[in-house]
């Protein structure tokens, strides 16, 4: 099985629709900044910082690719336009770990696997508001920058 194939599963396999336990709260957030703190990495890497904090890496990395997969089928799912971007970019970096990774960023870690297994968890809300990323109701300092998350 591709790896685009199994995100494709894997975010088949989400209930977008279930009522929000905020007992999950925490760790939402951790893993949120988890992926934060990765996709500062790679912001970094590939000079674009003007997209944070949701670069779509696998564009960045293969410009010559034309990624055809999206998360079109949410489109239908009460999400907000975030988590659908955020989505989108994870299929696309599927798709492009089915083929070779150039090799000066073989050492960055997963971008988006943090945020997917938040998704996987009950998280289906983030949005930017004043200079944070807001996870349901908390709000993740986003402001400065890759840089700045990267210094923390």
């Amino acid at each position: 099985m591709s790896r685009l194939e199994e995100g494709r599963i894997r975010l088949g396999k989400i209930n977008w629709t279930v009522a929000y336990d905020y007992e999950l709260q925490d760790s939402h957030v951790k893993l949120v900044k988890e992926f934060l703190l990765r996709i500062a990495q790679w912001a970094n890497a590939l000079e674009c910082n003007s997209e944070w904090p949701l670069i779509d890496v696998a564009a960045k990395v293969d410009k010559k690719r034309r990624y055809e997969c999206n998360a079109h089928e949410l489109d239908q799912m009460p999400i907000g336009a975030m988590v659908c971007r955020a989505c989108d970019c994870y299929l696309r970096w599927m798709e492009l770990s089915d083929h070779d990774l150039p090799l000066a960023y073989g050492q960055l870690p997963e971008p988006f696997e943090p945020l997917i297994v938040a998704f996987e968890s009950g998280l289906s809300s983030l949005r930017r508001e004043s200079g944070l990323l807001m996870v349901e109701c908390v709000g993740i300092r986003i402001s400065g920058g890759p840089s700045a998350v990267l210094r923390s």
